[in-house]
């Protein structure tokens, strides 16, 4: 395609300081106003589900057997382990961000170390695992399952080996664009202690209020209501040894459990969108305003506070088409597990497949897009058409590079897990209370959990420096006076001339 596909590159503007300033309500903030009823909404059902459910109905499946007394016995037992262990499991929350924070100290001195010594470990460990199972198939009389394991083993390593050869220049790249995140973010600290411990409040505090409002909703008795009072009388019955099932429960129920279901998925969105827009908000100002303007104030409070206000319509708008085929996606597999026969199945499983890979394509435009609401405070579509265009410009992809930086993060993700639950195993066995399986099972969550809002900046802040680059290249292509690191200048100008207007 030609430059004019892409649009007209950006003016020098010698007031940018990496996030437009001056911000209004746009077209799409009626969204904000939707997702607010709808959340209003969800706490309405919620309430009404806790002061009408009944969850003594489901004692009465307790005399279908004696099955269930064991599995109450089971519970009570992992609750009580859980309340044995409750302190460490408290401080496995504070624990997972000192070690978050010094993987980010890594990542921002030897992200590209990691990176290799990452992939070298996952080479070493295929080799040697399909030398094992070569070596025990022949020693036991050649058995072929395992021979073809140890030969799929030893092909993944080789495979492995020759991608990461050929990708060693998109590997320096992505590191250094991590290290260049890391180093926002450490000049960004309120995200991580402001923002991330509210975000974490809000979600741990809906989520546990939905889950609760689900089991009473679904506990609500089948009522015959008053069209004027609204009062109601309980109108089911379960004889002994019935089980409770989705038939006894009324279509009004199962609507508002549909409903409640749909107000989860976007409130989830919601919340990713909120938190990327602020996190790439305060890396932008620390990008433009290393040498340049500066913000006065936080910039992390200042990015959400944008995210809150005036870009909570955008925000909502992008979250809102994600939350539609997440929705979709719950409707299809509840429809297939529910289907008469294979057949039918298989269809359902081919259309949820096609809307997961479509929901796949649009969650990366959102991604840019919401780095692109951060910094200038358009509408969703606008937005989403002017990064795209400034990524054309550029001539650089970034799903390999992606694709890396996910790898990091999850090495990250089970690397903070790992040390979480070690630590959590030391403190049970210096005091001699046992191991409970549950309480290593809950540390193991929360760290990934706690460790979510760490990786989430490390990954929207290399999303937003390389945004940001191509903005500098840009913006400040006339007066020369660009915001860049030489390194990463240096890296990105080995694969391909941005710089344009040099040629």
């Amino acid at each position: 395609m030609g430059e004019k596909d892409h649009g007209e590159p950006l003016k020098y503007d010698p007031s940018w300081v990496g996030v437009n300033l001056e911000r209004g309500f746009r077209g799409d903030s009626i969204f904000g106003l939707f997702f607010l009823v709808v959340f209003i909404a969800s706490i309405v059902v919620g309430g009404y589900a806790l002061s009408n459910g009944k969850p003594t109905i489901l004692d009465n499946i307790e005399k279908g057997g004696k099955q269930l007394d064991e599995h109450f016995n089971f519970i009570s037992k992992a609750a009580r382990g859980i309340r044995h262990d409750k302190w460490i499991i408290v401080g496995s929350a504070f624990g997972t961000m000192i070690v978050a924070m010094c993987w980010v100290a890594l990542l921002r001195y030897f992200c590209r170390a990691i990176i290799y010594a990452s992939v070298v470990l996952g080479v070493v460990g295929f080799l040697a695992g399909g030398i094992a199972l070569l070596s025990y198939a022949i020693s036991h009389g050649h058995e072929k399952v395992l021979e073809a394991l140890g030969f799929v083993c030893l092909g993944v390593a080789v495979i492995a080996a020759f991608i990461v050869f050929l990708l060693r220049k998109k590997i320096d790249f992505t590191a250094t664009l991590i290290q260049e995140a890391c180093s926002g973010l450490f000049h960004n600290l309120s995200l991580f202690t402001l923002v991330a411990p509210i975000m974490f409040a809000l979600l741990v505090g809906y989520v546990a209020f939905w889950v609760v409002s689900i089991v009473y909703l679904s506990c609500i008795p089948d009522k015959t209501a008053d069209p004027i009072t609204f009062r109601t009388e309980p109108t089911l019955e379960f004889p002994e040894g019935e089980m409770l099932t989705m038939e006894k429960i009324d279509k009004n129920k199962q609507w508002a459990l549909l409903f409640m279901v749909f107000s989860l998925f976007w409130f989830l969105t919601l919340k990713t969108a909120v938190l990327w827009a602020t996190y790439s908000g305060a890396v932008a100002q620390w990008y433009f305003g290393r040498t340049g303007l500066a913000v006065s104030g936080i910039p992390a409070l200042t990015s959400l506070r944008f995210a809150l206000t005036y870009n909570l319509g955008s925000l909502a708008f992008g979250s809102l088409i994600l939350a539609i085929f997440d929705f979709i996606n719950f409707l299809l597999t509840k429809a297939e597990k529910e289907s008469p026969n294979c057949c039918i199945g298989c269809i359902f499983r081919a259309i949820r497949c096609c809307c997961c890979c479509i929901r796949g394509i649009l969650e990366y435009i959102n991604s840019y897009a919401y780095i692109y609401i951060a910094l200038h405070g358009y509408s969703f579509p606008k937005a989403a058409q002017e990064v795209m265009k400034l990524l054309g410009r550029c001539g650089l992809d970034r799903v390999i590079s992606d694709t890396i930086t996910t790898w990091v993060i999850w090495f990250g993700n089970f690397f903070c897990a790992g040390i979480m639950v070690a630590i959590h195993i030391g403190i049970a066995h210096a005091q001699d209370g046992g191991i409970n399986g549950w309480s290593l099972l809950i540390t193991a969550a929360i760290s990934l959990v706690v460790f979510y809002f760490v990786s989430l900046g490390i990954r929207v802040g290399a999303d937003t420096v390389f945004v940001c680059y191509a903005e500098d290249t840009e913006r400040n292509a006339a007066s020369r006076d660009y915001q860049y690191n030489a390194e990463l200048h240096d890296c990105i100008q080995s694969r391909v001339n941005v710089l344009k207007h040099d040629i």
